[in-house]
C-alpha cells in the first residue's frame, strides 16, 4: 500500500518508495531531502520560526536578514542532514533509511558542508550586540559541524571515532562559544578547520 512516512523525531515528512517485505525505506531523491527538511522537520521549521522572532526583537538583525532569509532554511536542512547521518546505523536496523537512493553519505556530506556555509553567514547576520541569540545559533551550527566532523573521518577510515559526542566534547565547545560569539574571525576560524573532512 502506497503511503507517505509522516513526520517523527526520527524522520523527514516526504513521500518514500513502497516498503518492500523485507529491506529498507528509502527516500528517492536529494530534492526530498532539502524540501522535507525545510518545510516538514522541526529543524527546519524552527529555524524560520526563531528568524521571526529574532528580527522582532533585533531591527538591526531584521535589516540585515532581509532578502536573505534563505539561510535560516539552509540552517534547518544542515541539522537535519546532520541527524539523518547520525542516526543512519540505527534506523538501518529498524529498517528504515532517510537517505537518498544513490546517494553515499560523501555526498550528503559534501551537501551539508554547503548549508552549513549558509547557516554560518546566518550568524553573521546576528548583530554582535545580540550576543544569546548569536551564541544559541553558534551552539546548534557548531554541534553539527563537530559531529559531522566525526562522521566524515569514520568514514575516511577512523572507526574508532563514535559519531556522537562525547559529554566533555560537548562542555568544551560550550565554553568555547562564549568568547568565540563576540569574532566573526573566530567563528570562520572554527568552520575552516572543523569542517575541512566534510568535503573531501
Amino acid at each position: 500500500m502506497n503511503r507517505p512516512a509522516v513526520p517523527s523525531s526520527h524522520g523527514l515528512a516526504t513521500g518514500t518508495q513502497n516498503r518492500p517485505r523485507m529491506g529498507v525505506v528509502r527516500v528517492v531523491t536529494v530534492a526530498c531531502v532539502a524540501a522535507a527538511a525545510c518545510v516538514a522537520a522541526v529543524a527546519g521549521v524552527v529555524g524560520e520560526m526563531l528568524t521571526t522572532v529574532f528580527a522582532l526583537h533585533s531591527p538591526n538583525f531584521s535589516k540585515a536578514i532581509a532578502q536573505r532569509e534563505y539561510l535560516a532554511i539552509s540552517f534547518g536542512q544542515a541539522l537535519q542532514m546532520t541527524n539523518i547521518l547520525k542516526d543512519s546505523p540505527e534506523d538501518r536496523e529498524r529498517g528504515v533509511s532517510w537517505k537518498p537512493i544513490g546517494v553515499s553519505d560523501t555526498d550528503l556530506l559534501v551537501i551539508a558542508h554547503q548549508k552549513l556555509e549558509d547557516a554560518l553567514h546566518y550568524i553573521h547576520c546576528i548583530p554582535k550586540s545580540e550576543l544569546g541569540i548569536r551564541r544559541f545559533c553558534f551552539l546548534a551550527f557548531g554541534l553539527a559541524v563537530l559531529t559531522l566532523k566525526q562522521i566524515a573521518l569514520r568514514h575516511h577510515g577512523y572507526r574508532s571515532i563514535e559519531a556522537k559526542l562525547t559529554r566533555s566534547q560537548v562542555s568544551r565547545f560550550y565554553l568555547f562559544t562564549k568568547f568565540a560569539v563576540h569574532s566573526d574571525w573566530l567563528l570562520d576560524i572554527f568552520f575552516r578547520v572543523q569542517a575541512r573532512s566534510l568535503k573531501a
